[in-house]
């Protein structure tokens, strides 16, 4: 890995940039819960659940009531928002570091183009959708990718094997979170892995898991398709949340 040579004016910008957005998402996510925070629709989806039975959309809604009530999900709500934002910006980092880009210019473009991590935290915008966990997800299979390529022969196989046991169990939790991310984000995760078995021939299960996780995301798509709800359901449950 190259040094990274940066000058302290860059070093600043990129503290700055970092450290606006995470004060203003910090200030504006744990402040008064009394009024919405963000847009009335990230919090409806959000709160879908399964207490009329099995819809789309509807896993982490139901987890927050499991765990918070129906009473008290939105103060949770607005913390698992937050610590997702830093999350984010921590793993956003870390694949920066591992990748071993010595362009801290480029960092710097990256934090501040449009839905970035600067665009982001000073919006309030995107790390409050469920969207959000489509990027910590991808963000942690490019760390496991780098593991893969810099570990060791002899851990190489251990490594491969925890990053396609991350994929079979991952991807379909978020399938049934939202839906959206068969077409937002599966198809990058399956680039990735198609790479691994590029460059790793030798490993044989990475091509049946390539068609294996094809299937399982497809199957749980087209049954959060089917059980999609009614436009009767969507009204109602549109009233509730404005109320």
């Amino acid at each position: 890995m190259s040094k990274r040579r940066v000058s302290l004016p860059l070093i600043f910008a990129i503290a700055i940039s970092l450290e606006l957005p995470l004060i203003l998402a910090f200030a504006w996510m744990t402040g008064d819960y009394s009024t919405h925070r963000f847009d009335v629709r990230p919090i409806s989806e959000w709160l879908i659940n399964y207490q009329a039975g099995f819809v789309r959309r509807g896993l982490a809604g139901e987890i927050l009531l499991q765990f918070f009530g129906s009473n008290g999900v939105v103060r949770p709500l607005y913390v698992i928002m937050f610590c997702s934002y830093i999350l984010y910006v921590i793993l956003f980092l870390l694949v920066y570091w591992r990748s071993g880009v010595a362009n801290s210019k480029a960092l710097l473009v990256a934090i501040f183009i449009q839905g970035g991590i600067f665009h982001m935290g000073m919006s309030a915008d995107f790390y409050t959708r469920k969207e959000n966990l489509f990027l910590i997800f991808f963000a942690a299979q490019c760390l496991m990718y780098f593991q893969i390529r810099l570990t060791s022969a002899a851990k190489k196989k251990s490594w491969i094997g925890i990053y396609l046991l991350s994929l079979f169990l991952v991807s379909p939790v978020l399938v049934l979170t939202h839906d959206a991310y068969f077409f937002m984000t599966y198809p990058i995760s399956a680039l990735l892995l198609w790479v691994l078995v590029l460059e790793h021939p030798e490993f044989r299960c990475l091509r049946v898991a390539s068609v294996l996780l094809f299937f399982e995301v497809l199957l749980t798509f087209l049954l959060c398709t089917h059980f999609h709800g009614d436009f009767l359901w969507h009204k109602q449950f549109g009233i509730h949340c404005r109320s």
